[in-house]
This record gives structure tokens, C-alpha cells and sequence, in this order.
């Protein structure tokens, strides 16, 4: 026989909104702080959550805490429709509409796609409020998946998830850059270039890991920056070399007097793909938005 399932209190939106904050942070401790509620207050709060779910929402791990089976399936959605809520409230509030579009992207893709992509969009669209984020690879594919971006550039080999649709923008391919007072070959082999101090982003970033994946080796440089223009200023600031996309604006390279140089013996070619959750909702100016960044890709 099934156990009948009590009625839900219909005022659980404070207790759900807790929830995901706990749930996204992973402590409770941590999650009070950022709320600015005692852990008692809070605690009671999921408590009551859990009680109205009649089941349990955390389970205990170390020193946090994570989503139940049950918790995780509710994650997602509860996210998602939180940020269609929030967008809502905000436009009421602003006066601007109802209307915006947020994209995630890794930083070296963001320094010569979206510049050019927001300025065209605008001109189209100038109701809508465009909301970037630069994120490390798995970032950018996690904000899509938890409803945080509409779309995310990244590169193929971080996108393994059914739930997300694809789009090929091109092929970028990676090279050296040095001061061109250093008067370097136009071009080296990747081990070559590799002997000179270098400067690269961390692991996470997808740059680092294809390197790393052709040089058949850990990586050791000696400055780790997450920031392609820092990276060029400390270039030209003499501290090392790197390795980043041949496609960079070409304002970036001349004003810093560095010279690209190609490495050879290497598969140093990436596709770029752009993605988007698969339950996100159908609207225009989306729609819009993967027409122009396809436009862009095809003219960097």
C-alpha cells in the first residue's frame, strides 16, 4: 500500500532559496556567512525543508555537506527557475524589460569573440541586457548545465554532456608569443619553446592541459596567470613567454611589441564550440545571439 504524501506548506520559497545556497557552497557554516544568519537559523530552516519533503535534502561529508539523490535531481531546476524569477524582479524593477542574455566563456575565447559579438548584438537588440562571465572550461560548462549562463563558448574536448546542444564555431589554433625584441624564430618546435621560462594558466584552463597533453609532460611555468591581458603585459614585461590563440585582437599584440611564433611537430588546434542547455527555453533574441556568434566566429 502507498503511503499517502502529506500536502507541501505553500510557503517554502525562503527554505528552498537556502537550500541552493548551501547546496552551491557545500557548508553550512559558509553558507550562513554569505546569508548573514546564524547556523542555527539556517540549519532550522533546512529542517523545515526537509520535514515538509519528508525526507532528508543533506548528507554529511567531512566538514560539509552535499545534495541527497533527491536533493541533486531538485538542484538543478530550483536554479534555473530561480534565475528566470530573478531576471524577472530585476527587469520590473529596472524599468529595461524582461528580457537579458548571459554567456559564460573561457578568457582566451572571450578576449576576441565577445568584444566584437556584443557590439553587433546591441545594435540589433538593445532592449535585451547582456550579462559575460569569464570562467575556467569546466566553470563555463557547469554554468550552463545549472541554468547560471544561456550559452557557453568553450572547447569540444571540456563538453562531455548529453544535456547540453552543440555548435562548431572554428578551429583556433595555439601559438607562441614573445617580445619582439627577442628576435625568436618564426617558428620552434613545441619542446623548443617549451625550455624558455613560460607563463601559462592553470591546470583547469583548457590551454594548460593541451600543452601539457602534446608536450607529454607536466608543465612547469614559471608565473600561472588566468588573465590573457596580464599574461601579455608580462611578456612584454620580459618575465617569460607563452602560449596562447593565434586568433587574439591584433590591437592586443602590436601596443605590447610581441611577435607570434609558430610551434610546429604539434597538435596544437582546437575546435571552438558554443553550447547551450537543451531545456532552456526557445526566445528570440537567443536565438539571435547563436546566429551573430557564428557570424563573428567566421570573421575573428
Amino acid at each position: 500500500m502507498t503511503r499517502p504524501t502529506a500536502a507541501l506548506p505553500g510557503h517554502l520559497d525562503h527554505e528552498l532559496r537556502l537550500f541552493v545556497r548551501v547546496a552551491r557552497v557545500g557548508s553550512l557554516r559558509a553558507a550562513a556567512e554569505e546569508l548573514n544568519l546564524s547556523q542555527a537559523a539556517l540549519s532550522k530552516s533546512i529542517k523545515k525543508l526537509e520535514a515538509a519533503l519528508g525526507s532528508a535534502v543533506f548528507v554529511r561529508h567531512g566538514r560539509g555537506l552535499r545534495p541527497t539523490p533527491r536533493g541533486l535531481q531538485a538542484l538543478e531546476s530550483l536554479q534555473r527557475g530561480f534565475n528566470v524569477l530573478d531576471e524577472t524582479l530585476s527587469g520590473m524593477v529596472d524599468g529595461r524589460g524582461f528580457d537579458s542574455l548571459s554567456i559564460a566563456s573561457v578568457s582566451t575565447l572571450a578576449a576576441y569573440l565577445l568584444p566584437a559579438f556584443s557590439q553587433q548584438f546591441l545594435l540589433d537588440w538593445p532592449q535585451v541586457q547582456i550579462k559575460l562571465w569569464s570562467l575556467s572550461s569546466p566553470d563555463v560548462v557547469e554554468a550552463v548545465l545549472h541554468g547560471r549562463a544561456d550559452l557557453g563558448l568553450v572547447y569540444d574536448v571540456a563538453v562531455a554532456e548529453r544535456e547540453v546542444k552543440t555548435w562548431r564555431l572554428l578551429d583556433e589554433e595555439l601559438v607562441g608569443y614573445v617580445p619582439a625584441r627577442a628576435a625568436l624564430p618564426a617558428s620552434q618546435t613545441l619542446p623548443q619553446f617549451c625550455t624558455q621560462p613560460l607563463v601559462l594558466p592553470p591546470r583547469e584552463f583548457a590551454v594548460r592541459r593541451v600543452v601539457e597533453r602534446e608536450l607529454g609532460r607536466f608543465a612547469s611555468p614559471r608565473i600561472e596567470c588566468n588573465s590573457v591581458e596580464l599574461t601579455l603585459d608580462l611578456v612584454a614585461a620580459g618575465v617569460g613567454a607563452t602560449i596562447l590563440p593565434r586568433h587574439l585582437p591584433p590591437a592586443l599584440i602590436a601596443s605590447r611589441m610581441l611577435a607570434p611564433v609558430a610551434l610546429t611537430g604539434a597538435q596544437l588546434t582546437r575546435q571552438v564550440v558554443l553550447i547551450q542547455h537543451r531545456s532552456t527555453p526557445a526566445r528570440q533574441s537567443l536565438a539571435a545571439a547563436v546566429q551573430m556568434l557564428q557570424a563573428v566566429a567566421l570573421s575573428p
